[in-house]
């Protein structure tokens, strides 16, 4: 199946709209510039080389798009301050010869946490809803074609970064484990897993 015409301007134009948006993101010397709390946060984000797999076998593709942040307050714990950090929107789209269009959206709302100390190591959840527009997993699911498949991660994943600054200039974060992915209709079955998420974030 040919790449969809309007694909490649989609994924431009969620980049170009994720240019780094700060809204009331004057820094905070307390958190090494972090910005302050109540800040909404958008960057541009590129996930390269995503492992699917359902049936037993595996699918590599591409996401780009952009994310939405908002910084809360900080409290510290020792020598280390926790910044929480709230994922409001995730909107991302790739796409794939063998599972064709893939998007991937925010489920709700996921707080994560940046930790600063001797380095900054920052915990991004991951709750997304999938939609695959070619359905890899029909045996999983049922005897239906089922196209687009929708799935959704049956609980949050982390993804992880250790960063010099906040927000991340094109950092690479990386899946912390394989997170399963369940058909929201029989969620009690797991239907494929993500393996790898090796996402850069902001800057790009």
């Amino acid at each position: 199946m040919p790449v969809r015409p309007d694909l490649p301007a989609r994924c431009a134009a969620l980049t170009a709209v994720a240019a780094l948006t700060l809204t009331g993101a004057a820094a905070s010397a307390d958190t090494m510039n972090v910005p302050l709390p109540g800040s909404v946060i958008t960057l541009p984000e590129h996930a390269q080389s995503v492992v699917l797999t359902c049936n037993g076998k595996s699918y590599t593709l591409d996401l780009s798009g952009a994310g939405q942040l908002v910084v809360g307050s900080p409290t510290a714990v020792g020598d280390v301050s926790h910044v929480p950090v709230t994922t409001q929107i995730e909107d991302l789209i790739g796409y794939s010869p063998d599972l064709g269009e893939v998007t991937a959206s925010e489920r709700k709302p996921e707080v994560g946490d940046l930790a600063i100390g001797k380095v900054e190591t920052d915990t991004m959840p991951m709750n997304l809803t999938f939609s695959i527009q070619n359905n890899p997993c029909r045996a999983a699911t049922s005897p239906a074609k089922r196209e687009p498949l929708v799935l959704a991660t049956k609980y949050p994943g982390k993804l992880i970064g250790t960063l010099t600054q906040f927000p991340p200039k094109g950092d690479l974060y990386q899946l912390q484990n394989p997170v399963d992915l369940i058909d929201l209709e029989n969620p009690d079955v797991t239907v494929a897993t993500i393996d790898k998420f090796p996402v850069k974030v902001g800057g790009l």
